[in-house]
């Protein structure tokens, strides 16, 4: 679903890289290195230990892009990946990455919806947010917070009023908050 250019531009920039089974793609701490599509095969993420405690229940689907975190973070690397299977993935390179998006600003929307779509959750426009009806709003807010997108007191499984009446988006007073929170408590 990418605009043309943006296409041209990504694989004119990538490499391709080929890994037998085990191999190390990148390490856990390894400088951000860009971004991977998998072709063909697979990878694991962690350890060889993590790897054999936690088999990855979840299905990837061709092709599979990931990588992106470093790109908006700039942090190293959080995991070990390993090639799983005889593989092949195409690789960006940070820099020429970074390229690309400075030459068009604009192209960072379709990295951030990739990243989006892995936290399960797309980000919503304040605009949609605002057209919804006061519960939905609140329901919303409730469910960000809940989920750690926002102060929360994990110890306790508190959210405080004031951060729920704190986002802009909800635009409720405090009685009208108070009231959407006394019927989603009904419920």
């Amino acid at each position: 679903n990418l605009p043309a250019d943006l296409q041209d531009s990504l694989l004119d920039a990538s490499r391709q890289r080929r890994r037998t089974p085990g191999k190390l793609l990148f390490e856990k701490d390894d400088a951000p290195c860009g971004l991977y599509v998998v072709l063909e095969g697979g990878f694991r993420m962690g350890s060889i230990v993590d790897q054999r405690l936690a088999p990855r229940l979840e299905e990837i689907r061709m092709p599979y892009w990931f990588g992106e975190v470093s790109l908006f973070d700039g942090l190293p690397r959080a995991h070990d990946v390993y090639s799983q299977g005889n593989s092949i993935f195409l690789h960006i390179p940070q820099e020429l990455l970074i390229g690309i998006l400075e030459k068009t600003p604009a192209y960072w929307r379709f990295f951030a919806e990739l990243l989006s779509q892995k936290l399960g959750l797309s980000l919503v426009h304040a605009e949609r947010i605002k057209l919804l009806p006061a519960k939905a709003r609140v329901a919303w807010r409730l469910l960000m917070l809940s989920e750690g997108y926002g102060p929360m007191s994990h110890a306790r499984r508190l959210i405080a009023l004031d951060d729920i009446q704190s986002m802009r988006m909800a635009a409720l007073s405090r009685p009208a908050l108070l009231e959407v929170l006394q019927d989603l408590h009904t419920r």
